[in-house]
């Protein structure tokens, strides 16, 4: 198997699948890595409990990301040549998992929205409106909670009383909340969906229902189909690694797995694509030469699930995580040190980073104009920071400049 080698700034061809169901013969390798260079729901808002402001100051190792500058001063930093959209809205992550902060996407301030409660599995919902993510209960229970934008109020969505949550999702509609739950932090995994709207009087009030009782506690990377239909995710047996699985929401029938492990590790990361039939995954391989164990894109018709599927074998490298953008547009993929972004329209890909420090943990920006990633400091390579870059590879800026602390789950809001 051929090794990938990251060039330092290149573009690569790709091929994604038509948006219609295509026979084995017609579907077209997704990727070619060897190839030539080149290149709101207002109703939801309403019905959540509005509680008081959570704010707190910055931790004192922190200092400002970037001062305001002075109108009779020059900018340090030269403008992008996209300010407008790469500017706009904010980022929002979670530091030393403890607290929830929200930095303005041109760096010029930050500040912690939550503090407090061990939250993880920050995600944004679709339409923009909230965050979703996973934190301490009543006692020792973990749940599900929303937050404003703001942080000016919080809702408690579950109400399970389980030991472990596992990765709320959202529904393509903003309105949903698939995730894992179990009684005990190494139990059977069951999946449940849950409403925002009637959070306040769960479970009857918001539906809040157990969709699969699974036999297994290794459960992971749970993502919603483009249409709402069917959750997928990630599931270990006893004897066989992480294949990927599926489940209809409506009539809570839970598919045998659709891929096969090939002995080498899990089969992960599922991506549906919002434009096709295709769900992207990645399939872990060996390179016999490094002994490096990663990703290789994978790709199966979802039309017409059956098990096992017919596995379409992509780009020969090596990749931790795939993510689409909301419209289908671009195609996030990264490794455990690089970010590569491809656009569906141009048939090609842009190493956006390479050589992290840290896994990059990429986020696409508002509009898509750029990308969110995770790396060492400039002065101090081994402090996590914030930067942005252009989603063509260009005007990469350091965003945070923090005296220490952990940065997880970043993602970004368009206001």
């Amino acid at each position: 198997m051929k090794r990938f080698f990251m060039a330092a700034t290149f573009v690569v061809s790709l091929a994604l699948a038509a948006c219609q169901p295509q026979t084995e013969e017609a579907l077209p390798t997704l990727i070619d890595l060897n190839g030539t260079v080149t290149q709101q729901a207002a109703e939801t808002a309403a019905a959540i409990a509005q509680l008081p402001p959570t704010r707190a100051p910055l931790p004192a190792t922190w200092t400002p990301s970037q001062p305001p500058v002075p109108a009779t001063e020059s900018p340090v930093v030269a403008p992008s040549s996209t300010p407008e959209a790469i500017n706009d809205g904010f980022i929002y992550y979670i530091f030393n998992n403890d607290s929830i902060v929200r930095l303005f996407a041109d760096g010029s301030f930050e500040d912690l929205i939550l503090v407090g409660d061990a939250p993880s599995d920050l995600t944004l919902a679709p339409d923009g409106s909230l965050l979703a993510f996973s934190a301490q209960g009543n006692g020792s229970a973990r749940e599900v909670f929303v937050l404003s934008l703001d942080g000016s109020y919080r809702q408690q969505v579950s109400c399970l009383g389980y030991a472990r949550i596992i990765q709320p999702v959202w529904s393509p509609d903003s309105q949903t909340l698939a995730f894992g739950a179990s009684q005990t932090v190494d139990g059977p995994v069951s999946i449940f969906t849950a409403n925002i709207v009637g959070s306040g009087q769960c479970p009857g009030g918001n539906n809040q229902q157990e969709i699969a009782q699974l036999e297994y506690s290794r459960v992971s990377d749970l993502v919603w189909d483009a249409d709402g239909s069917r959750v997928y995710f990630t599931m270990a047996t006893e004897e066989y690694s992480p294949a990927v699985y599926a489940i209809e929401v409506a009539s809570r029938s839970l598919y045998p797995p659709l891929t096969i492990p090939n002995g080498y590790g899990p089969d992960f990361s599922p991506a549906p694509d919002p434009q096709s039939t295709w769900l992207y995954y990645l399939k872990s391989s060996y390179e016999r030469n490094t002994g490096q164990v990663g990703g290789v894109l994978y790709q199966l018709n979802r039309a017409n699930l059956t098990s096992p599927m017919d596995e379409i074998e992509g780009a020969d490298f090596f990749a931790t995580r795939l993510r689409w953008s909301g419209d289908g547009a671009y195609l996030l993929i990264e490794s455990a040190n690089a970010v590569f972004l491809l656009d569906r329209i141009t048939n090609t890909s842009v190493e956006l980073v390479r050589d992290t420090v840290f896994p990059p943990q990429a986020a696409i920006g508002p509009g898509n104009a750029a990308v969110v990633y995770v790396n060492g400091g400039g002065d101090d390579p081994s402090i996590q920071q914030i930067y942005r870059v252009s989603r063509t590879g260009e005007n990469s800026l350091q965003l945070t400049f923090h005296g220490g602390g952990s940065i997880s789950y970043p993602v970004w809001a368009a206001n």
